[in-house]
């Protein structure tokens, strides 16, 4: 990660999306954390839109299982829209662990139909 990269989670809880916007890693994964469980609070699938996420490390999917997980029993995780390097990060440690409760999606839009 760079030391100055900007980072940020834009959140519509109406439509249950979050969106982490720059690298998600282990400098922003709480911050990530912070804006994002809220959402599993509640009953329903979460979304994150991963189309602004342009790094993730293993610590960034470690979050995604934490929200994940946050969500048993009551909604799914439909992760959207990751660019090739972050998918590559999220199918290695599903290669290790599995997603148990995650979806995955190419894009938001098709999140919606899978929701």
């Amino acid at each position: 990660m760079l030391a100055d990269a900007p980072f940020e989670v834009r959140v519509d809880a109406d439509a249950r999306v979050v969106a982490p916007v720059g690298e998600l890693d282990l400098a922003t994964a709480e911050a990530f954390l912070d804006r994002a469980l809220p959402l599993a609070r509640s009953h329903g699938d979460v979304t994150v839109d991963l189309t602004a996420t342009s790094f993730a490390d293993s610590a960034g999917v470690s979050a995604l299982l934490r929200l994940a997980s946050a969500l048993e029993g009551h909604g799914r995780l439909v992760l959207a829209g990751a660019n090739r390097p972050v998918q590559r990060t999220i199918d290695l440690v599903a290669a290790t662990l599995g997603l148990p409760g995650i979806v995955l999606a190419a894009t938001p839009a098709q999140a919606d139909r899978s929701a």
